[in-house]
C-alpha cells in the first residue's frame, strides 16, 4: 500500500517539524544513522519531499523517535487505487498522487507555453520564500496545496477543472486500460 507523508502549511510534516526545531536534513540523517538506519542524504530528501511511496516500518519508527512523535503523526496510508474517488477540483486534497502528478505536468506545460520562468510564476502568485521557483517545481511534481495550484491556474488563464480535463483524465484512462 502506498505511503505518504502528511502535509502541513505546504510542506510535509517532516520538513515542518525539522525546520521548526532549527535542524538541517544532515542533523536528522546523522541521528537516524546513530539509530542503525542506513539512509543517504538523497533517500531522506526524497522521503521528506514525499517522492518515495514506500519505506520500512523500522525507518518510520526511527524517524518518529528522532522527532519524538508518533508514526501516525506523519505517515498517511493512501487509499488503494481500486477505491473510487470522485475526481473534481473540490476534493483535490484526496486525489491520488499519480493524478496530482499529471496536474503538475499540465501546470508545467502551461507555464512553458506562457514562457514564464518558475521564479517569475512564483513571484506573480505571491510566494514569499527567498527561492520562489522551488514551490513551483514542488507543485509541478504533484505536491503542494490546492490554493497554490488554483493560483497558478488563474495566472495561466485556466481553471483547475480545465487542467483536470485536459491533463489528468487521460492519465486516469491509461491507468484503467
Amino acid at each position: 500500500m502506498p505511503i505518504k507523508i502528511k502535509e502541513h502549511n505546504d510542506m510535509t510534516i517532516l520538513q515542518y517539524t525539522r525546520k521548526e526545531r532549527g535542524l538541517k536534513q544532515e542533523d536528522i540523517i546523522n541521528k537516524l544513522q546513530e539509530k542503525g538506519q542506513n539512509i543517504s542524504t538523497h533517500h531522506y530528501s526524497q522521503l521528506e519531499r514525499n517522492v518515495l511511496q514506500t519505506f520500512s516500518v523500522e525507518l518510520a519508527m526511527a524517524i518518529a523517535k528522532t522527532f519524538d512523535i508518533k508514526v501516525e503523526d506523519f505517515v498517511e496510508f493512501e487509499e488503494p487505487s481500486n477505491v473510487e474517488i470522485e475526481i473534481t477540483p473540490d476534493n483535490y486534497t484526496k486525489l491520488p498522487y499519480y493524478i496530482k502528478k499529471e496536474i503538475g505536468k499540465g501546470l508545467k506545460e502551461l507555464r512553458n507555453e506562457k514562457k514564464l520562468l518558475a521564479e517569475d510564476a512564483g513571484e506573480q502568485i505571491g510566494i514569499k520564500a527567498k527561492n520562489k521557483a522551488e514551490p513551483i517545481y514542488h507543485l509541478e511534481n504533484g505536491h503542494g496545496s490546492k490554493k497554490r495550484v488554483e493560483a497558478l491556474c488563474e495566472l495561466y488563464g485556466t481553471t483547475l477543472e480545465d487542467v483536470l480535463n485536459d491533463y489528468a483524465y487521460e492519465a486516469i484512462r491509461k491507468k484503467l486500460r
